[in-house]
């Protein structure tokens, strides 16, 4: 009988590993830790630990505790503005967490969760072969991150991709904030020259545990089997949530005054990946599942 394998989420109170750590904890061949600065709600206390991971030492102390056999690396700055003008941050966290990991536990199977943002945005429909660009400090120090796990781990994936959600309680990311107007019955603008091919959170988890009965290795791009720009994304969310897309606004980012500047068209194609899994999420099933969760939480 296979021994249960010890996996560590990183991030594990954040919006990704709220929706992975629950669905590798529900299958018994894993042992899930988690471990954030904040309380993660869905871990036991027993099997989670809060503290700062950019303290090195602290880090390898609990990863020579628990041993872990996987390390699905979710933790990340998320917020593009505060990146921009916080590069030593950005790159503590991206980089230096990241190497921490990789280098004390070379052994180990290691999930980078990366971002399409990595690509200039110029040409779309990025392969993994394609030549990353990055135009900001989040774009550049994630990069980094991924350049490190690739050198210093003998077991690694990494996983560009764009994922959408929401937290508990709400954040500000563009599904959250869409759906707070949205039904509330207010008009808001979505951007027709901004594409990508998103994920709901839910569906990558679900990627992700397929992933781990792989011998998957290296970058693979995990996406929508669709393109859609995020004015169609708000339209397909506004017809999800019964408020007419009338509501939806077209506009461009062209008027946005960003100190961090975004990539326009970052969709993945996703063919190595369609030959890995058994489906490839739609973004019809993405927003159907976004939609009904919030309600549930915030019903």
């Amino acid at each position: 009988m296979e021994r249960v394998k010890r996996i560590l989420i990183t991030g594990s109170a954040g919006m990704l590993a709220n929706a992975v750590g629950p669905i590798l904890q529900e299958d018994l061949n894993y042992e899930v830790y988690a471990c954030d600065r904040l309380q993660t709600l869905w871990a036991d206390a027993t099997h989670q630990k809060h503290f700062d991971l950019t303290d090195s030492d602290q880090l390898k102390m609990y990863l020579d505790r628990i041993e872990p056999d996987i390390i699905i690396h979710c933790l990340a700055l998320v917020d593009l503005e505060y990146c921009e003008t916080h590069p030593q941050v950005a790159g503590d966290v991206h980089e230096g967490i990241t190497y921490t990991l990789a280098h004390h536990c070379p052994q180990t199977s290691f999930v980078y969760i990366s971002t399409d943002s990595v690509f200039d945005g110029e040409q779309g429909n990025y392969s993994e072969t394609d030549e990353p660009k990055p135009l900001n400090v989040y774009a550049r120090t994630k990069l980094a991150g991924e350049q490190v796990v690739l050198q210093e781990s003998r077991k690694p994936l990494v996983l560009r991709t764009n994922i959408y959600g929401f937290k508990n309680p709400p954040g500000g990311s563009l599904a959250e904030w869409a759906l707070t107007h949205l039904l509330k019955g207010e008009s808001i603008g979505g951007f027709t020259d901004v594409m990508f091919n998103a994920l709901y959170i839910r569906q990558l988890a679900g990627t992700i545990k397929q992933l781990l009965s792989s011998d998957c290795r290296g970058v693979l791009h995990v996406g929508s089997q669709d393109h859609f720009s995020k004015y169609d994304f708000l339209i397909k969310l506004a017809r999800e949530c019964m408020r007419p897309t009338s509501l939806i606004r077209s506009t461009t980012s062209e008027h946005m005054l960003f100190k961090a500047k975004r990539p326009r068209d970052t969709t993945l194609d996703v063919s190595k990946f369609t030959s890995l899994v058994t489906s490839v999420p739609v973004i019809e099933e993405g927003i159907k599942a976004l939609v009904e969760d919030y309600r549930k939480v915030f019903a």
